[in-house]
């Protein structure tokens, strides 16, 4: 039988929302340096966009399961073969007590929340 660490899971989820988080900072100082300096970031990160990053595609996918869109050819091919974070939660959600369950939900709202404001902050940069 697997024991769930609903404690440390909400721990782990609470510190990658901090992280994530903080990512809004840097892309205000992105959008504040000067085209020319923007530039020379650039050419070392071309082809590395969030839409073009693999790593970013696995991220999203972990999380949720996701409708294929408009824009999933351009995509790189990104499988992730165990359940998705939401699939795992609410599998275990009903064998933890509530106020486990209810504060992993609360923390996988905030990890959700985080997440899209990064992207939001991330779009709207440069």
């Amino acid at each position: 039988m697997q024991v769930m660490d609903g404690e440390r899971a909400r721990a782990d989820l609470a510190d990658a929302t901090a992280r994530i988080a903080l990512s809004p900072a840097l892309y205000r100082v992105v959008t504040t340096m000067p085209k020319g300096a923007f530039a020379i970031i650039r050419q070392f990160t071309d082809g590395r966009s969030a839409i073009q990053s693999r790593s970013y595609r696995q991220i999203d996918l972990v999380c949720a399961p996701r409708p294929d869109s408009d824009v999933s050819d351009k995509m790189p091919a990104a499988e992730v073969a165990s359940p998705t974070l939401q699939e795992t939660f609410l599998d275990l959600r009903t064998r933890l007590d509530p106020g486990t369950a209810d504060g992993l939900a609360a923390q996988l709202r905030a990890l959700d929340s985080a997440w899209r404001a990064m992207k939001r902050t991330h779009w709207g940069s440069r």
